[in-house]
């Protein structure tokens, strides 16, 4: 793995990870409620696109990155309780702010590290507020295995330099969102076509200028996140069975060297609170019946 910290932050950092823990109750059920309704009214999305969408913890949704900045109710609901489990914390300002994300489909494997190599990263923290339908289930997947580099999405050791830098996810005409492993291979395809329909990959797309130009506009599109398959240390395989029962919407072969440390259902009222440097996915909630998820993310520094 290529160094990114620098020496004496990530001997902190190492100094003060411990393991995942779950807390039952964290919040009540009217504090659930109060924070859905904010992010359900909310003026300002930071993020807003047919796969989900981000809103900030300031006033009325706006970015709020310090906690000072955080909407008096949000400061008044969680920051003594984030405070109780994991001690005094921070957000920097040039960390990615801390959020409500309402998703629709599952995310990939990822570690949440960060873009400055002086930064003293903390712990993670994930708060469910709603599964749709209700009756419907969610996990977060922890792994067994910490990354010091840069903030990263992880794949395979065999993907190519094109699939690396062009992997996405789109949803087709019906909603339904579908994984390419290299969306250059697919422009290539489409870019002579229009007016018709096609499937692919167990969607179906049709073809227009617009559609075209949108595909076209992802390819080399730089992204928060590295794409990096470093994490990848060993020959060893990835349970089958697990990977059948909760992670299908992950490259099967990106998962190779890695254990399952921790699976936490998805529970409001409840928290996940974790190192940042540990690899994590959600699971594919989609096979389960879930529609779209609420929750909240909160990256920390020690204060």
């Amino acid at each position: 793995m290529t160094e990114f910290f620098n020496k004496q932050v990530l001997e902190r950092i190492k100094s003060t990870e411990t393991p995942p823990k779950i807390i039952k109750n964290f919040l009540t059920k009217e504090e659930v409620q109060e924070l859905i309704n904010f992010e359900t009214n909310a003026n300002n999305r930071f993020v807003d696109r047919k796969d989900g969408r981000k809103t900030g913890l300031g006033r009325e949704g706006k970015i709020g990155k310090n906690i000072h900045d955080w909407d008096p109710m949000i400061k008044e609901i969680l920051v003594d309780k984030i405070q109780n489990e994991i001690g005094p914390f921070d957000v920097v300002a040039d960390e990615y702010p801390p959020h409500f994300f309402r998703s629709v489909f599952p995310t990939s494997m990822h570690a949440d590290t960060g873009h400055d190599p002086d930064a003293e990263i903390g712990k993670q923290v994930l708060i469910p507020l709603e599964i749709t339908p209700s009756n419907s289930k969610a996990k977060t997947i922890l792994f067994d295995q910490k990354w010091y580099g840069q903030a990263s999405n992880f794949i395979s050791k065999n993907a190519n330099p094109s699939e690396i830098e062009n992997h996405h996810v789109i949803p087709d005409i019906n909603g339904k969102f579908i994984s390419f492993r290299d969306i250059k291979i697919f422009y290539d395809e489409i870019k002579n076509m229009n007016d018709q329909n096609i499937e692919r990959n167990g969607g179906i797309f049709k073809i227009s200028k617009e559609f075209q130009e949108d595909i076209r506009a992802l390819i080399g599109k730089k992204r928060y996140n590295a794409m990096t398959n470093d994490h990848i240390t060993n020959n060893e395989i990835f349970d089958k069975k697990q990977y059948d029962e909760y992670l299908t919407h992950i490259d099967y072969n990106s998962l190779q060297s890695l254990k399952i440390e921790t699976i936490f259902n998805w529970e409001p009222t409840s928290a996940l609170i974790w190192d940042r440097t540990t690899l994590h996915a959600s699971n594919n909630y989609l096979v389960d019946g879930v529609e779209n998820k609420l929750g909240m993310a909160i990256f920390t520094v020690r204060k």
